[in-house]
């Protein structure tokens, strides 16, 4: 299991747990991560410069999402599927992410003052947002 450590003291926080992930002076608060294996760990928070906080982990090195074009959002939850990744968040923001192209685009939601708050499906199909 990965497990997702913030270094706020001295010394290594992963020296007993094998497979931990190090995030390290990240300028965005991190709100979820989800972990389907030790090489595909999906993790999302709060904007800084960049945008919301949207990154993946694939056992070896961390890539960051582009999420410039939501860039005053937060991201609250992220659910990992077989060919794509849903992203919710505040201001009504739902995003799919194509694991493939590693491109996000926004899924139309009902109204832009709902904040989402969880994300759950058993299939592409099936997908519930909260």
């Amino acid at each position: 299991m990965t497990l997702l450590a913030l270094l706020f003291a001295c010394g290594d926080p992963c020296r007993h747990a094998p497979g931990c992930l190090v995030a390290e002076e990240l300028a965005a608060g991190v709100l979820s991560v989800r972990a389907p294996a030790a090489d595909d760990v999906w993790i999302v928070g709060a904007p800084d410069a960049s945008g919301p906080l949207f990154l993946h982990h694939d056992g070896a090195t961390t890539a960051r999402m582009d999420t410039s074009a939501w860039a005053d959002h937060e991201l609250w939850w992220v659910l990992p599927l077989a060919d794509e990744v849903i992203a919710v968040g505040d201001r009504g923001t739902l995003l799919e992410l194509d694991r493939a192209s590693g491109t996000a685009v926004a899924i139309d939601g009902p109204t832009d003052d709902m904040t989402f708050f969880g994300v759950w499906g058993a299939s592409a199909d099936d997908v519930w947002a909260v």
